[in-house]
């Protein structure tokens, strides 16, 4: 993201809020979640699992 510490575009707001969503879904996340939606672009499809079999190929977001 541009700027984590001071998020100024609707852009950013949203990807902050995302995150911040997708923590706290994953704090009672037993193995995985799947889910796919619609949008003007085209489908998207998201995928939160407490495993992946390349988990180094991952950015990492700080806790901030």
């Amino acid at each position: 993201m541009s700027n984590e510490q001071n998020p100024t575009t609707p852009s950013d707001i949203a990807w902050n809020a995302f995150v911040a969503a997708a923590r706290g879904f994953a704090l009672h996340l037993d193995q995985w979640e799947k889910i796919k939606f619609e949008t003007s672009y085209g489908p998207v499809y998201v995928s939160i699992s407490r495993s992946d079999p390349y988990p180094d190929s991952f950015s990492e977001i700080d806790d901030d």
